[in-house]
């Protein structure tokens, strides 16, 4: 049943079709990097992905490493800022010194190709039947931009993920799950030669010149407390309601929109 579903979803037009709409990040967007894309799916295709997503999240517990801790049944994405804030309150309560390097891809979906994603899930041993249904759902997609609410020429995709598919999260997993494991093995052997990154770097501990010195040689910022990780406030006293005013006003500004 299921590869007759994806049959129709490949050859019906439209039925792999998405509108992309423009949501803001913050309050005031000034430019293009205030906005995030969404893609507005139909709801056959949506039907169709739900099910491999289900299917897949049953196994990924099995293939993703402990130290990943989103969008994965009985993994909490909080566990990360938490652990890192438990991290930097140990150091500084045993006066030990420490770095922490905060590395964020840019355009993360956006970057992903088809055929190193049909690598990784053979890598994980997928079968051949499950890589072509996960490929013909990517492969048959279009999409038109959404311009002052008017679609525009459709276009095909050759590349990336769609905000909003709920395949998305699961198979992007993966892929940085594929490239965890490479980094460990050779932590230097330039896999990630061409990715732009936002990177910056935090010293517990440590005297200010030292963190210079450190971010000079690795190309990044020096990073202060409290900071940001996965949209938390982590470094601060996060037992201090203070500290969680910002996600307090998120919180209500999108509550404010439910009208």
């Amino acid at each position: 049943p299921l590869s007759g579903f994806l049959i129709i979803v490949r050859s019906q037009k439209g039925c792999n079709s998405s509108f992309i709409a423009l949501i803001s990040k913050v309050p005031d967007p000034k430019g293009v990097n205030d906005y995030r894309p969404i893609s507005l799916i139909g709801s056959l295709y949506r039907v169709v992905t739900k099910i491999l997503a289900l299917r897949l999240s049953s196994v990924l517990d099995y293939l993703i490493s402990e130290v990943q801790s989103a969008f994965l049944p009985n993994r909490q994405i909080l566990d990360g800022p938490f652990f890192i804030n438990d991290v930097l309150s140990w150091c500084k309560l045993k006066r030990h010194q420490a770095m922490i390097f905060k590395v964020d891809f840019a355009k993360a979906y956006d970057s992903i190709r088809w055929d190193f994603l049909d690598d990784v899930l053979s890598f994980f041993g997928f079968g051949s039947k499950w890589r072509y249904w996960i490929l013909g759902s990517l492969s048959s997609g279009k999409a038109s931009d959404l311009v002052n609410g008017s679609p525009t020429l459709e276009f095909q995709f050759y590349c990336g993920l769609k905000q909003g598919d709920p395949l998305a999260p699961y198979l992007f997993i993966l892929i940085m799950e594929s490239l965890h494991l490479s980094f460990a093995r050779v932590i230097e052997a330039g896999f990630f030669k061409g990715v732009k990154i936002s990177d910056s770097l935090l010293g517990v501990g440590v005297s200010f010149d030292i963190i210079e010195v450190a971010a000079y040689s690795l190309g990044c910022s020096v990073m202060k407390t409290p900071f940001k990780y996965l949209g938390v406030p982590v470094g601060g006293n996060m037992s201090s309601i203070k500290a969680w005013d910002d996600i307090i006003q998120k919180i209500k500004s999108r509550l404010s929109k439910w009208k």
